[in-house]
C-alpha cells in the first residue's frame, strides 16, 4: 500500500469513528463504512479498477484507446471519498439521519 491508500484508509476510518461516536447508531455507522468501500478500493487498486471498467460482459473493450492514468482514477476516487465523508458528516451535524 502506498501513501495515498494509507491516507484514504485513515480518512475513512476517522470519519467512520466520528459518525459512530457522535450518533451512537450502529446501523448508521455500518452504512457509512459501506459507502466508503468503493472509493477505498479504487484508490488502492486504480489499474485494476480501470481494467474492470473497460471490459464489458462480452469481453470487448470500451472507452478510450488506452488505459486511464492511475493519477486520474485516484483523483476521481478521492473526490468521491471526500464528498461521501462530507455529506455524511454534514447530515449528522444537522440531525438528518
Amino acid at each position: 500500500m502506498d501513501r495515498s491508500s494509507l491516507l484514504a484508509l485513515l480518512v475513512a476510518g476517522g470519519s467512520t469513528l466520528a459518525i459512530g461516536v457522535r450518533t451512537g447508531n450502529f446501523e448508521l455507522t455500518v452504512r457509512h463504512a459501506c459507502f466508503l468501500i468503493l472509493p477505498l478500493v479504487v484508490i488502492a487498486f486504480p489499474e485494476v479498477s480501470d481494467f474492470i471498467y473497460r471490459r464489458s460482459w462480452a469481453g470487448l473493450a470500451h472507452g478510450g484507446e488506452g488505459p486511464t492514468p492511475a493519477v486520474v482514477i485516484r483523483l476521481a476516487a478521492w473526490l468521491l471519498l471526500i464528498v461521501v465523508v462530507l455529506v455524511h458528516q454534514y447530515w449528522g451535524f444537522v440531525g438528518v439521519q
